[in-house]
């Protein structure tokens, strides 16, 4: 649900597809949580 609701907000600026996002979760035992997101953005089209 994390995932697709990053997906949704980021889709209000750039198209994207589900694969070019990779969301991660981690927790240690320190209690430091850590979100790490990977967006590959594409290519900017060319404007003549």
């Amino acid at each position: 649900q994390l995932k697709q609701d990053i997906l949704d907000v980021i889709r209000k600026y750039v198209n994207i597809s589900n694969d070019a996002v990779q969301v991660q979760f981690d927790q240690n035992e320190d209690d430091l949580a850590v979100l790490e997101l990977n967006v590959t953005l594409p290519d900017e089209e060319k404007k003549p």
